[in-house]
């Protein structure tokens, strides 16, 4: 049995997607929401406000190993990538991930503009 939740605050990661203000998520029961998701009951449409973000979005070391995605006024954006026993660098690749695609960047080049003119038009 699952349940529906809609993403309020600010934006996040849930199962390694990143959700904006106001869209739906279901989750599998047993599974506890975070304080930004809100339970939608049958038939219940849920207004709320949500919280304007502005870019460029930065990473910022958190103490301990951990790293969070920040805006440019330092409001933490989403959830705190936390250090892996395993890998010490893992944390801040993943929230450079994070902030990479809030700021539209792919593989490190500007979504924006054009990679490769050599490529023949499609």
């Amino acid at each position: 049995m699952t349940k529906r939740y809609e993403v309020t605050g600010v934006p996040h990661y849930i199962n390694k997607m990143l959700v904006q203000p106001g869209e739906i998520v279901t989750l599998k029961d047993g599974v506890t929401p975070g304080k930004h998701l809100v339970l939608i009951e049958d038939g219940e449409s849920v207004q709320r406000e949500s919280v304007q973000l502005v870019g460029p979005f930065k990473i910022k070391h958190n103490g301990g190993g951990n790293f969070v995605v920040l805006d440019s006024a330092g409001t933490q954006v989403g959830d705190v990538f936390k250090k892996d026993a395993d890998d010490a660098a893992k944390a801040k690749a993943e929230a450079q991930a994070a902030a990479d695609v809030l700021n539209g960047v792919a593989g490190g080049v500007d979504a924006g503009t054009e990679t490769n003119d050599s490529l023949p038009d499609a």
